[in-house]
């Protein structure tokens, strides 16, 4: 049966060719191009495209059609067992899913399903699997719609229709300038703001202070940086408690904990209020209307979602929406990377000495280290660097993507072996499992600052996201965390309190929070204490 299918095309094709090459010789100037031609160039085209064609519909219906065939020969994943049928093991994901995961994969394997509050979820991290899940695009698996998500953390009040619509206009106004505006090539026009306000920041440190906190100095740092950058030197950067209320809380919202989640709520609200008032006063209605002294991407976002059939109230939330996911992730990865920094007298020594040598050398003035291409960072100036910060995001990656089966179907694992999904069910990537596969790299429990120094950097993260959906901020992500060690370390030494008795300050453990529903990165349980010395060049 495939295979009638499959010649169906190249018969459509062949007939499609025979037609055009006849319209071709039939139109004198087309003979003439052709025949005085050195390169019949319309021809080698039209069968190149022919044969791309072919082998693109080749490829979806042989794949699609061996989906379904090894339906027969599958094997449907172990189910963890519960007492409660409806809520199933919902309550232990909810309260700490990478202690879930750990302990369900190591009982079941690789792959297994629980019971979620009337759902069933299917847990999968062998990298085989995860593969074959990403490149299906035979229709059978769709992503599961974060519709939820956005009505609650946004706190707009709506019907579930209105969710949807509220979620579509997000999705399709607001996702494309994003992506046009942190391509790599474009992202200077904000990188560079980014770097002029972190170093302004970072030269009016107070050195007087005998300890400050590490989670304040990276959060204030990061917070008033990005929000400037974005949005020029009037932003309101005193709503930075309101802003760490609310991301602390953010968990709590989405998992409707409103006993719990009452002050991170009135931050939200808060917050969103003095941010949208800087919009409103900041709107330029000439030319299209533009947002003074924003960068481009902000004033198109917003152009986007006024012509859109939305509220002034729902523009207006989905504005603060989109400014908090801005720092939320940024901020998660930052802190884990100095608090690993600063907890490995190694680790530390080596980031100080690559960094120092390539600023020393090529910026003497640090100031014009504002105008360094982004992409510079990642390249070969910084082979420890980059690899430890690839470990970082190895290690504290939370939870992964989400797919639904839109019909009974099949994943294939390792060994060839066929994982049966029913229609319906959920099929939740644990990136925790995956990164941590010995499939991938060896002792993978172990941090080691150098793995991708040593295993290459050819071995994928999914740390931001996979597939169509991956998330549109990453190089932005991966600049400013960069841009921010570097620049840290270029001007100071950086000592910790110790709690060992070594004179070793101990990494933070990962906090227990209750619902990560909205996080990339779980969060470290406690704070370092540490203090500056300017360093002396």
């Amino acid at each position: 049966m495939a295979g009638l299918i499959v010649l169906l095309p190249v018969a459509l094709l062949a007939v499609g060719a025979f037609t055009l090459t006849q319209q071709i010789v039939r139109s004198p100037l087309s003979y003439l191009i052709l025949l005085h031609a050195k390169d019949p160039a319309a021809l080698h085209l039209l069968i190149c495209t022919a044969a791309l064609v072919t082998a693109v519909y080749y490829t979806l219906v042989t794949r699609g059609s061996q989906r379904l065939s090894l339906i027969d020969d599958s094997v449907e994943p172990p189910m963890i067992p519960s007492w409660v049928p409806w809520a199933g093991s919902g309550i232990d994901y909810i309260a700490h899913p990478l202690t879930f995961f750990k302990k369900y994969s190591i009982r079941y394997g690789s792959t297994f399903r629980f019971r979620f509050f009337g759902k069933t979820i299917v847990a999968i991290s062998s990298p085989t699997a995860v593969s074959d899940l990403l490149r299906d695009h035979s229709g059978a698996f769709e992503a599961v719609i974060n519709a939820d998500n956005t009505h609650l953390l946004s706190g707009i009040n709506m019907n579930d229709d209105r969710i949807l619509h509220v979620y579509a206009s997000l999705i399709g106004r607001a996702s494309g300038p994003t992506h046009r505006a942190l391509m790599p090539s474009n992202l200077p026009a904000i990188s560079s703001r980014f770097t002029q306000d972190l170093l302004k920041g970072l030269k009016q440190l107070d050195l007087s202070a005998p300890q400050s906190s590490l989670n304040e100095f990276v959060h204030r740092m990061m917070y008033n940086a990005s929000s400037t950058a974005f949005f020029g030197p009037d932003f309101p950067l005193h709503t930075y408690d309101d802003f760490m209320t609310f991301d602390h809380g953010s968990p709590l919202i989405s998992h409707r904990l409103g006993i719990f989640a009452k002050s991170a709520a009135a931050a939200r609200d808060a917050l969103y209020a003095a941010w949208n008032r800087h919009i409103v006063r900041h709107w330029v209605p000439e030319q299209n209307g533009y947002l003074e002294g924003a960068v481009d991407l902000m004033t198109n976002i917003y152009r986007e979602l006024n012509k859109a059939d939305l509220t002034q109230e729902e523009i207006q939330r989905l504005m603060g929406l989109i400014i908090w996911t801005i720092h939320a992730n940024v901020l998660g990865l930052t802190i884990w990377v100095m608090c690993h920094l600063l907890t490995d007298n190694d680790t530390y020594t080596r980031a100080c000495q690559e960094i120092r040598a390539f600023v020393d050398e090529r910026f003497p003035h640090i100031e014009d280290i504002a105008q360094i291409d982004p992409r510079t960072l990642e390249g070969d100036d910084f082979p420890f660097l980059n690899s430890f910060i690839r470990e970082v995001m190895r290690t504290k990656t939370g939870l992964g993507a989400t797919r639904v089966a839109t019909r009974d179907t099949v994943i294939r694992d390792k060994g060839d072996k066929a994982i049966l999904i029913r229609k319906g069910e959920i099929i939740s990537v644990n990136v925790q499992g995956m990164h941590f596969s010995p499939e991938l790299h060896s002792e993978p429990e172990v941090f080691k600052a150098d793995r991708f120094v040593e295993e290459g950097a050819s071995y994928k993260l999914y740390t931001f996201g996979m597939g169509k959906h991956i998330c549109a901020g990453r190089n932005y992500a991966n600049f400013v965390v960069r841009q921010f060690v570097i620049l840290t370390l270029a001007l100071y030494d950086i000592q910790v309190k110790p709690d060992r008795p070594n004179g070793t300050a101990s990494l933070p453990e990962i906090e227990k929070c209750f619902g990560v529903k909205f996080m990339v990165f779980f969060r470290p349980k406690n704070d370092l204490s540490i203090t500056f010395h300017k360093r002396v060049q």
